[in-house]
């Protein structure tokens, strides 16, 4: 195994490899990322060179985590081998390079040193072939002519002439010198027993003598993955690569995945040259890999080669109709015309479906075959449809020519005997046939089997059409038959889709309607990925029944309704009269009609062609309309039971004077969609176009001219099958006066707006493609998801057929209003005729001030319109809550529309004219009042209905709590009903019968006395809501979700409790405040403080600090510890943030550990962002009835306002989600939401990490005393089995995690709950860590991971006891362990009291950053010495010198403490030592230099540096003018050396000489005295003599006592 490379690192090793057997090995490549690999990345490929230089191995990996390939090293004749070699002038034996001839009279050499010769050389040397080799290389080292043999047949020439070559046949060139080149050939012209390479070398003349000549052979492995079955050897040395046409030549040759060369239609045909680097290859394939780019790779292309890039190119194969699977090589093999070239060249003619051909890599093979054995198709089982599937069927060798095949084909499909190809489009079913196709080529007979079935599609044939963009693997569909709930076509996600393909599938479907299913692993398809659902017609001609695509953030469908059965299927006979029209021709009589069908009508004589046919309908229910497809080139006129339903290009009654005004140019299928039943229009009175039982269609075609007299006729109609259907498909876009991406406004994709941002006039028109007709009931309108303002409020629908009509108008619409964000607007129309065009003009917001407006998509949908309406009603008495924006009311059908209201509702409050909703926010207080709404019914009817509306305060003794319910496409399946108390057998307080809003949230307001309650959210069919879809408790106006859930399939309702019970509220309730300059009392926290004197405020009463630091309290009523287990708090702050409960500290924000009265915040924090935090009741001492939170609130720098307020709600369910913010989350790649959707606790986003193991989601809570749970829920989408994952938890400051929770081989639920206990997690943790240790059954679609607190199932508890909180009886109250360990310690509740303290879960940490202050040390020798105890993180319980070591003598290490001490006797020359410190969990190291030196004395004064036992000696000349010398001895003190006293000392030469004059003053003037003296008493001899001593011997006295020491 390799070592791991760096990123972009390019690396050769070398290996010295075990002998085996020939030298044969397995090569393997492996990616470990996540465990499981995602493949090497686009450019990284890997090669292997032999002990020559040759290489014997180049690819990149395509798998994801493995890739096994064969790898040969074996060398059948090796460098310097002995040869049998003959020079000679005359003449050669004919078969001297055969495996049989005898070699007597051949000279035994070895290359490298062969003795010199004269004329011809020719050399052989006889080898062994091994099996499964894919080629062979043979290099030679020449410099003039050589011919090479292998078993006597050329595979090699060079500097010599084409055509029979002789002894005395000189060279016709050659190199300037001696050197390698050689030929890859196929390893088929080599047997596994004898061969013989024969190679005979050509001079320019016979007096050629050097025997220079050398070579091996390598046995080359085949270098495609083992699980290929074929041996062929990728050309692996340097390829120059130029193009004709095109860009990026290089790519299509350097071993990168994604990258590619390219052309266009314009530079088609394009050619790229492969000029070979290394040696000549008889290449007899090429592999194409076409990476995702399947429709773009190349179909149609030929490859030949030459000799030089200058020469000229034979064809070596060539290749038409290819097809590719994406990242999957395709190879396509030339044997009859492959030779070794030097020069390739790629003609590239055209790609799979596309004008643009992409090669990311087409690579050059030598194959081991010479020839194929047989012809093979592949794949070699067809199975088609009859007059709908294209059929090409052609051999695997498309060299193949002059071929026969038996039996005969079916009707429609033909053969081409020179190209061996089947094609057409068959016309006649037949069952499973088996086809032999023969040929003989060069003499060898070939022959190859296919099976071809064709069948007939008795029922509706499909054609299933995916639009794949980028992310395609994330997509998934599925079809099924409603009615037997079978399955018929179904591609999961990470099922193999490929990227930017449109891919189909056929199906006949003999079912009518079939439920189609949309999802993803993400929220969304990517814009323009679609499923199409295609009824085919003819041909290639078809019906869309549906276009769909999956958007959850759009909230389009995820299921849809088809109906895919034909009422009237295309092809089918029908009653025909031409010529003449009888009176009530469109009745049921078809006397003297006759019968045919499409293809054998008889031709009329004038314009007229009647055609009638009856047919039945077994049921309407359910059923918008229909869609009838008409063929024809001119007028026509459509009757259905006898009423005129559609007219294009004929006026008046059909006569035989009747002339058609319209002409279409190309025959086609035209659609025309209709209601089921016309609108009731002023006296014309409804008619029912279908009906239940019997129907008759009949249809008139107009010409324009008598002679246009060819019948073209074929009709279909197919119902609708939904009772509402989008008919948005197939169509072009034009505006005037918008921006945004108004022209893909239909493609539904949810980033897309179109908007105006002034005042104007504007228009957005789509027009239907081949002159589609729809009809259109209704129009919806989109807001962007996102989106809470600048939402339209007017538009003008028109419509038209042709661009010479004036535009019919089809609403007005004004007064819209919007309450929700994201919110969808429908709006009905009273229209029953098809169009070709609608527009929306002038698209605005009604106010001139505001004119900026915005949309993200529109929606034309056909809708079922006659159905029963019931009396228009809404739920009343309608109570809505003061200054709170009130949850949407909707009348009790959506069938109704022109909505007024008298009187006028309260102010704020508004009722949509459109859809009958009432929103709004009122802030004043209104009495109950009636208010009489009236609407117009589809049906025309007008109706009225009383409500009563009150507005009232709720607080005091209620609390408002909001249930927010997402819906599917099924919202009227939804209700709820809110229960008193707990259960569900306490009085209904609210309930609602069905939910109004499909895709989009539904509010219900609960403005209830303090109480427990349950809602029940309920599902009528039990089949469960689709993801994503679920409801929400909330507060504070949305801004406080506190619990959610999903509705699985299989259950009537799902249950939560909560309580109203709202301790304090933000911008409601009051706060004690005591925000001075005195220091607030000790026990400010506690439940029995005092606070009589503190102000009473509201939050936003506050006013600025007095202080750095205000404090608040509120006092929080707990009903009953029995059902109230959990606080969940929401607090605004804009500095630092301390809370308790009961004095107990519970959470902290923006404030360091160590803090005052004095410390302010760490940063400013901005207070929009409010942060959550939640305290578990039985962990802070509460208890029934009077509790207190409070809040210190510290100042940030600079600040001066107090910024707070604060919202609580409590958790009463049995297992309560516990709320907090983040400061930090981090995961592996997460799929379909972000990582912090992960996190919120909605239902109506969702995702996953990725299902490998080791995939982690980290989160660190904002609260920096931690977060405490003892249950961990997943909300998932899906049901999934095998999952294992643990939860590690740190506390702030730990590297390494302790594990709370592991879970193995459990399983999740499909749009519900699963909770496991972890009671660990009541220590309170700050970060925590979901690690995936098995993949689950697939990707694990996680809609929330939740924290929660389950209470214990025994009743009690235990008070605190120090840090272990208190806990209810027979949980555990858990701690942190002792510094330096990890895990927890923990204490039992048990019988009202904590246990002992349990340690058996504490651990050591890993001993790290061990360190001496100084890691240099020198010491004195002789001298007590220590080192600083090394300082370091976590615990150590031994220290001690790596092994092996030995400290100088003298010295030892305290295993306590890590002190090295002692009094070294010896000197040491700098050496380092490794430090170890370990304790049970492993260990860790400092490494320190020592060093031991004798002592010495510090410089001092005039005495330098001096070793002990040594004196310092000062030369007192030194300083100038001095003289004499002054000694200092240096000895070895307590830790170091000392100085002695200074003997001697230094005079100054200026001294000496004042003393010398002083003296000869003295003796002048003894001198004189004696004279005085001598002159007197006449006395000579002796007493002179006496004189001179006199006078030296001061002098040297003086002399000597300067020097003394």
């Amino acid at each position: 195994m390799s070592d791991p490379f760096a990123n972009s690192e390019k690396r050769t090793d070398e290996y010295c490899l075990p002998a085996t057997t020939n030298n044969q090995y397995t090569f393997k490549l492996y990616d470990s990322i996540g465990g499981s690999g995602d493949s090497w990345y686009n450019g990284a490929w890997v090669s292997v060179a032999g002990i020559y230089g040759n290489v014997v191995f180049k690819n990149f990996m395509i798998e994801k985590a493995e890739e096994t390939f064969a790898l040969s090293l074996y060398y059948p004749v090796m460098k310097n081998a002995e040869w049998k070699m003959l020079a000679t002038t005359s003449s050669v034996a004919a078969d001297w390079n055969t495996v049989n001839f005898g070699e007597s009279g051949w000279n035994a050499v070895t290359l490298g040193s062969a003795p010199a010769a004269t004329g011809t050389q020719y050399f052989r040397k006889t080898f062994t072939g091994i099996a499964n080799m894919a080629a062979y290389e043979y290099d030679m080292n020449y410099r003039y002519g050589i011919v090479v043999y292998v078993n006597g047949v050329e595979v090699f020439r060079d500097h010599m002439a084409d055509g029979e070559v002789t002894v005395t046949t000189p060279s016709n060139g050659g190199f300037t010198d001696y050197e390698y080149h050689g030929v890859i050939r196929p390893a088929g012209e080599v047997t596994t027993s004898n061969n013989v390479f024969a190679v005979e070398l050509h001079f320019p003349s016979m007096e050629e003598s050097y025997v220079k000549f050398n070579a091996f052979v390598a046995a080359l492995a085949s270098t495609i993955a083992t699980a290929d079955s074929a041996r062929c050897y990728v050309y692996p040395y340097d390829v120059t690569l130029t193009a004709s046409g095109g860009m990026n030549a290089a790519s299509i040759f350097d071993f990168s995945k994604s990258s590619y060369y390219n052309s266009g239609t314009a530079t088609l045909p394009a050619t790229v040259t492969y000029e070979l680097g290394g040696p000549r290859a008889h290449v007899n394939s090429l592999r194409v890999w076409p990476y995702t780019y399947i429709t773009q790779a190349p179909a149609e292309f030929s490859l030949s080669g030459a000799m030089s890039s200058s020469g000229t190119y034979s064809t070596v194969l060539t290749v038409t109709h290819a097809t590719y699977s994406a990242s999957t090589f395709n190879t396509f093999y030339g044997y009859f015309n492959a030779k070794p070239y030097q020069s390739y060249r790629l003609t590239l003619n055209s790609a799979v479906s596309t004008t643009k051909v992409y090669a990311p890599e087409v690579h050059l093979m030598v194959c081991s075959d010479m020839a194929p054995s047989s012809i093979t198709f592949t794949p070699s089982t067809f199975s088609v449809y009859a007059e709908y599937d294209d059929v090409y069927i052609r051999p695997d060798v498309q060299e193949f020519t002059g071929c026969t095949l038996a039996p005969a084909l079916p009707a429609g499909l033909t053969f081409d005997a020179a190209t061996c190809s089947v094609s057409g489009r068959a016309t006649a079913a037949i069952t499973a046939t088996t086809f032999t196709m023969s040929v003989t080529m060069a003499g060898q007979p070939y022959q190859g089997t296919f099976s071809l079935q064709v069948e007939a599609c008795a029922a509706t044939l499909i054609k299933v059409m995916r639009t794949y963009k980028t992310g395609a693997e994330k997509e998934a569909f599925s079809i099924k038959d409603v009615a037997t709930q079978q399955v018929v076509l179904s591609v999961a996600a990470n099922s193999g889709q490929v990227n930017n393909q449109n891919w189909e599938s056929i199906l006949c479907l003999s079912g009518s309607k079939y439920e189609i299913d949309v999802g993803a692993t993400t929220m969304f398809w990517q814009a323009t990925s679609f499923l199409y659902v295609n009824a085919v017609l003819f041909a290639d001609e078809y019906e869309t029944v549906a276009r769909i695509r999956y958007d959850a953030y759009q909230g389009l469908d995820a299921d849809r309704i088809v109906n895919v059965q034909w009422a009237v299927a295309p092809h089918g006979q029908w009653f025909y009269k031409m010529n003449e029209v009888p009176a009530n021709w469109y009745n049921s009589d078809t006397a003297g009609w006759n019968t045919g069908s499409m293809g054998e009508y008889t031709g009329a004589t004038n314009q007229i062609q009647l055609y009638k046919k009856t047919f039945n309908v077994a049921s309407l229910t359910d059923v918008a309309g229909f869609v009838i497809s008409l063929r024809y080139l001119y007028g026509c006129v459509i009757y259905l039971n006898g009423h005129e339903a559609f007219r294009n290009g004929v006026t008046g009654d059909v006569t035989t004077s009747s002339i058609g005004l319209n002409a279409y140019t190309n025959l086609m299928y035209h659609q025309v969609s209709l209601p089921v039943r016309s609108l009731a229009s002023g006296e014309t009175p409804a008619v029912d176009y279908l009906q239940v039982g019997t129907n008759t269609i009949a249809i008139a075609i107009v010409a324009q001219t008598a002679s246009q007299t060819t019948s073209y006729f074929d009709c279909a109609l197919r119902l609708m099958g939904s009772a509402s259907e989008s008919r948005v498909f197939s169509y072009s876009t034009s505006t005037s006066g918008m921006s945004g991406e108004r022209f893909v406004v239909l493609n539904q994709y949810y980033a897309n707006t179109f908007y105006q941002t002034s005042c104007g006039t504007n228009y957005w028109m789509v027009l239907f493609s081949n002159n589609r007709r729809e009809w259109i009931s209704s129009i919806t309108l989109f807001l962007h998801y996102q989106q809470n303002t600048q939402q339209p409020r007017k538009f003008t629908l028109k419509a038209r057929n042709v661009n010479t009509e004036e535009w019919t108008t089809i609403k007005e619409v004004t007064g819209m209003t919007w309450s929700l964000t994201g919110e969808h607007k429908k709006i009905w129309l009273l229209n029953d005729k098809p169009y070709n065009q609608y527009r929306l003009e002038n698209i605005g917001t009604g106010d001139s001030s505001d004119c900026s407006w915005k949309l993200s998509t529109l929606d034309f949908r056909s809708e079922y319109m006659h159905m029963t309406i019931p009396d228009l009603s809404y739920s009343t008495p309608i109570v809505i809550t003061q200054s709170v924006e009130m949850g949407e009311i909707y009348p009790n059908s959506e069938y109704y529309f022109d909505f007024t209201v008298t009187p006028a509702l309260p102010t704020g409050i508004s009722i949509d004219p459109n859809t009958g909703k009432i929103s709004g926010t009122c802030t004043e207080v209104v009495p109950a009042t009636s208010y009489t709404i009236q609407a117009t019914a589809l049906n025309g009817a007008q109706k009225s209905s009383v409500v009563t509306i009150s507005v009232e305060v709720c607080n005091g003794d209620k609390g408002f709590i909001t249930l927010v319910a997402y819906t599917d496409s099924w919202p009227d399946e939804g209700s709820y009903k809110l229960f008193s108390g707990k259960g569900m057998s306490g009085q209904v307080v609210s309930s609602n019968t069905a939910f109004k809003v499909k895709n989009g949230l539904n509010y219900g307001d609960f403005c209830v006395a303090h109480n427990l309650y349950t809602v029940a959210v309920y599902d009528s069919k039990k089949d469960g809501w689709n993801n994503p879809a679920g409801w929400y408790l909330t507060i504070d106006v949305g801004a406080l979700p506190f619990d959610m859930n999903q509705m699985p399939s299989g259950v009537e309702y799902m249950t939560t409790m909560f309580s109203s019970v709202i301790p304090f509220q933000v911008g409601y309730d009051s706060w004690k405040v005591w925000n001075k300059q005195e220091a607030v009392a000790a026990d400010w926290t506690s439940v029995s403080f005092d606070d009589a004197a503190w102000e009473t405020k509201k939050a936003a009463e506050l006013g600025n600090h007095m202080g750095t630091t205000a404090y608040v309290r509120h006092e929080v009523n707990v009903p009953s510890l029995e059902d109230y287990h959990v606080l969940n708090v929401r607090v605004k702050y804009s500095g630092g943030v301390v809370a308790y409960f009961n004095g107990v500290k519970v959470a902290r924000f923006n404030l360091g550990d160590n803090y005052d009265a004095s410390t302010e915040a760490t940063a400013a924090h901005d207070s929009s962002l409010f942060s959550k935090f939640h305290v578990i009741l039985s962990t802070a001492n509460a208890v029934a009835g009077k509790n207190v939170i409070a809040f210190e609130i510290h100042r940030a720098a600079s600040e001066s306002a107090v910024v707070f307020d604060a919202s609580g709600i409590f958790g009463v369910n049995d297992c309560s989600i516990v709320l907090d913010t983040y400061s930090a989350i981090d995961a592996s790649e997460v799929s379909g939401c972000t990582k912090e959707d992960l996190l919120d606790i909605l239902p109506t986003t969702y995702g996953h990490i990725p299902n490998v193991v080791d995939s982690y989601l980290t989160w660190t809570v904002e609260n920096l005393e931690g977060s405490k749970a003892n249950a961990f829920g997943l909300q998932t989408s899906v049901a999934r089995t095998g999952y294992s994952f643990s939860i590690g938890v740190f506390w702030r400051g730990d590297s390494e995690s302790s594990n709370a929770l592991v879970v193995v081989n459990e399983a999740v639920k499909a749009q519900d709950r699963t909770v496991w206990s972890m009671p660990v997690g009541l220590a309170g943790f700050s970060q925590f860590k979901f690690v995936v240790d098995a993949a689950a059954s697939g990707d694990v679609d996680t809609n929330a991971y939740l924290m929660m607190y389950c209470k214990a199932a025994a009743s009690g508890s235990c008070p605190a006891v120090g840090e272990y909180s208190g806990v209810a009886e027979g949980e555990m109250s858990p701690a942190k362990c002792p510094e330096g360990f990890r895990g927890f310690s923990y204490r039992l509740c048990s019988n009202g009291q904590l246990g002992e303290v349990q340690s058996d879960k504490c651990e050591y940490k890993l001993p790290e950053n061990m360190a001496y202050a100084n890691p240099n040390y020198v010491f004195i020798m002789g001298t007590e010495v220590a080192t600083e105890a090394p300082t370091y993180t976590n615990l150590i319980t031994e220290f001690f010198i790596q092994e092996g070591v030995t400290l100088p003598e003298g010295f030892k290490i305290d295993a306590t403490t890590g002190v090295i001490s002692g009094i070294p006797t010896t000197t040491v020359d700098a050496q380092e030592f490794t430090v170890r410190g370990k304790n049970p969990k492993g260990e860790t190291f400092a490494v320190i230099t020592i060093t031991v030196i004798k002592g010495y004395c510090l410089p001092d004064g005039v005495f330098d540096r001096t070793p002990v036992g040594e004196s310092a000696v000062y030369q007192c000349s030194t300083q100038g003018s001095y003289v004499g010398t002054q000694k200092r001895a240096c000895v070895l003190g307590k830790v170091n050396g000392e100085w002695q006293q200074a003997t001697g000392f230094c005079m100054p030469v200026s001294v000496i000489v004042i003393v010398v004059l002083v003296v000869i003053v003295i003796i002048v003037v003894i001198v004189l005295i004696a004279m005085r003296s001598r002159k007197a008493k006449a006395v000579g001899g002796v007493k002179a003599k006496k004189g001179k001593e006199a006078k030296t011997m001061p002098t040297k006295k003086a002399a000597t006592k300067t020097v003394k020491v």
